[in-house]
């Protein structure tokens, strides 16, 4: 099967908001990051691994990029993810893990990816401790996803996720931790 590339255009705007700004909303993102410390969580037991949120500039609003699990792939099946994976024991750091894996799964070269900065490590219910990092995709290349691993590649508008309508968030609390859930 081949991944098909999805493009969300419907997002709150759509209804007589204004549209996001996307040099604004990164440097928001950029400033926040930098004005906090990262949460890391020592856990032994959990496999190391990393994430990208990379944002896009789809005609000057911002875009997030999310890619739909294959079925055929060992953890989080059909599951809809940022781009990365588990730490391989000759990447350097959890950042160069994130980059490679995007490499991997999209064919997103590393020129491509800029950082903004480093999130909150977070537990999954899999034992992986992933630790994300925003970045822009910029210049935004032809999408070579690996078939293997992805269904489908998927641009949202950030908006999206910030309307209440279309999210909930639940506290969970593992390991003796409380963690926010996100369900969109």
């Amino acid at each position: 099967m081949k991944a098909g590339i999805f493009y969300c255009h419907k997002s709150p705007r759509d209804s007589g908001k204004e549209q996001m700004d996307f040099k604004e909303s990164i440097e928001q993102i950029q400033r926040r990051l930098a004005e906090s410390t990262p949460r890391k969580l020592q856990w032994p037991e959990f496999t190391p691994a990393a994430v990208l949120i990379p944002f896009l500039n789809r005609q000057g609003e911002p875009h997030v990029l999310l890619t739909m699990r294959t079925d055929t792939v060992e953890h989080h099946k059909g599951q809809i993810s940022f781009p990365g994976g588990a730490r391989e024991p000759q990447d350097r750091s959890l950042l160069e893990t994130a980059i490679r894996e995007t490499e991997e799964e999209l064919g997103i070269p590393g020129y491509c990816i800029h950082i903004l900065g480093e999130a909150d490590d977070f537990p999954t219910i899999t034992n992986f401790m992933v630790t994300p990092f925003a970045c822009v995709v910029d210049p935004i290349p032809e999408y070579r996803p690996n078939q293997a691993e992805v269904a489908k590649v998927l641009e949202v508008p950030l908006d999206i996720f910030l309307t209440d309508r279309h999210f909930e968030i639940q506290k969970r609390t593992y390991n003796g931790q409380t963690f926010p859930v996100f369900f969109y």
